[in-house]
């Protein structure tokens, strides 16, 4: 993987997807509570949930819930068809974070999910979790402050200063030893 990802990096990849998927007409990001409620939404949509974040030595792995949801008419004769095209879809978005580039990777496999009848709809799709993860730089000369200086005793009762930090600069270096406490 190259260059470290952020937050709103992942959020950029995933409605990248959206919107160059040829079948998918819109994209939301956050709680369900985006979409439930409005009128105005031109279906296939993808969701994206944000679930956790876990840092590790040097990658952030970002989970999402992942949903792809078209509507169903009324007397729900297409059901099974939309049922296989939103899983037909949301398998692509799969293949797009496995496949698609060094920049990230799908970690998982993601096991989907049907639903029906969601948001007071007559929406029915597939969702399911990803895992994605993204290179990060866990160093400490990329920290954006001008000095830390740890809080008091810690590890054997040394406390250390860092002026130029950010600079990734470990100059003027303190160390203070205090034994017991004092």
């Amino acid at each position: 993987m190259s260059s470290p990802k952020t937050f709103l990096n992942a959020y950029e990849l995933l409605k990248r997807i959206a919107q160059e998927h040829w079948q998918i007409n819109s994209f939301y990001f956050g709680d369900l509570s985006e979409i439930e409620g409005k009128d105005n939404i031109t279906y296939p949509l993808l969701l994206a949930i944000p679930v956790q974040s876990l840092v590790t030595e040097n990658t952030i792995n970002h989970t999402y819930r992942l949903l792809v949801a078209d509507a169903v008419d009324k007397d729900e004769a297409n059901e099974n068809e939309v049922l296989s095209d939103t899983q037909s879809i949301l398998t692509d978005v799969i293949k797009v974070l496995r496949y698609d580039s060094p920049d990230y990777l799908l970690l998982n496999e993601p096991v989907l999910r049907p639903f029906t009848e969601m948001w007071g709809d007559e929406v029915t799709g597939w969702s399911g979790e990803f895992e994605i993860e993204f290179s990060f730089d866990n160093s400490e000369c990329n920290i954006p402050i001008d000095a830390f200086m740890t809080p008091g005793p810690t590890y054997g009762g040394a406390v250390a200063t860092y002026p130029n930090l950010a600079l990734g600069q470990l100059s003027d270096v303190t160390l203070t030893g205090v034994t017991n406490g004092q």
